[in-house]
């Protein structure tokens, strides 16, 4: 005599959930797939900005490169929260820009230190597109 198996509901409702979805192709992007990212992000949509070392002066400054890898036209509006004060400079366009299917749009702050004592600047950049948000925390060291 074989013995007789018992499924759960649960999982045969899950074992058909699965079937069905490989069936039909997986899921279809989300609005996150609009853009690839340089340097890439976590998966919390955080990514990280190094803009290495800097002496008393010296301006150094680093680049986020977002390609647009959607068939749509999507604005993208840019904030930096990136203090004045010890020598950041980020010019953030103000109705955003146009990112065209296939195009490549660059942006980054600068830093010339103004502080004569060894420090480690930082802040946040943010873009928001198609009620996404992503956030770059910006960071550099000053010798």
């Amino acid at each position: 005599m074989k013995p007789v198996l018992h499924y759960s509901p649960l999982i045969i409702l899950l074992a058909a959930a699965a079937l069905c979805i490989s069936a039909c192709g997986g899921n279809e992007p989300e609005a996150t797939d609009s853009f690839s990212w340089d340097p890439e992000l976590d998966e919390d949509q955080r990514g990280l900005l190094d803009l290495g070392t800097a002496s008393l002066g010296e301006m150094i400054n680093g680049q986020i490169t977002l390609t647009n890898i959607s068939e749509e036209t999507v604005t993208v509006i840019i904030e930096a929260d990136l203090d004045a004060a010890i020598g950041f400079n980020a010019s953030t366009p103000v109705d955003g820009i146009d990112v065209e299917p296939g195009d490549d749009f660059s942006w980054g702050p600068m830093l010339t230190p103004l502080a004569s004592t060894p420090s480690d600047p930082s802040g946040e950049v943010t873009f928001q597109y198609d009620e996404q948000t992503v956030i770059y925390d910006v960071i550099a060291t000053v010798e």
